[in-house]
């Protein structure tokens, strides 16, 4: 079991170092970044970067989260219309258990 764990913890270790690594790079690009849910995921990713500065705000589907903020990060959250209107360079999806691809590629 011992074994299991550590394995675990460093392949965890890995991803949150690749991905504070991957928004390091799109940040020095000066790309814009959005998460696409608001929710635990969203909160969990973003406790675990170095810094999440570089992530512009959330979207969210659900209509009553608009124009609030995410808990503890202060990420404003925006309706998928901003998506269309604003065109971020960067869309990271936290939930893909009931994502539809036609969802995002609509907004090109």
């Amino acid at each position: 079991m011992k074994n299991l764990i550590y394995k675990f913890t460093m392949v965890i270790e890995q991803k949150i170092k690749e991905w504070n690594q991957r928004l390091a790079k799109m940040r020095s690009e000066k790309k814009r970044v959005v998460l696409w849910e608001a929710g635990s995921k969203a909160v969990g990713f973003l406790s675990s970067l170095d810094d999440y500065d570089g992530i512009e705000s959330v979207t969210d589907i659900n209509p009553h989260l608009a124009d609030h903020y995410l808990q503890g990060f202060g990420k404003k959250i925006l309706s998928p219309r901003f998506l269309k209107s604003e065109k971020p360079d960067v869309v990271i999806i936290m939930n893909d258990d009931n994502f539809n691809g036609k969802k995002i590629c609509s907004l090109k």
